[in-house]
């Protein structure tokens, strides 16, 4: 039961790494929940595909990274921390 509560852990960070990824790349262009679901699951219909993206939207969200509104902008902190390690 651990192994896959850490397994989880992994594979929402690395959701979370590609949200805030995909976000600082195209910022100052906005996006909106939805366009970045489907910019990062494509094609599947899956729920569970679509849960972790709006999970790690959440999470981003709580640790200050990530302001939700209609559309998903990076905080300040996340653009700072990109400008010094170059994402």
């Amino acid at each position: 039961m651990a192994g896959t509560r850490t397994q989880h852990r992994i594979s929402n960070e690395a959701v979370q790494k590609a949200v805030l990824h995909l976000l600082l790349e195209h910022h100052p262009a906005l996006m909106t929940p939805a366009e970045l679901s489907r910019e990062l699951v494509r094609d599947s219909k899956s729920f569970l595909e679509r849960d972790e993206v709006a999970v790690a939207v959440r999470a981003l969200q709580g640790a200050g990274l990530l302001h939700k509104h209609r559309f998903l902008i990076p905080t300040r902190a996340a653009l700072h921390f990109a400008m010094l390690t170059e994402i």
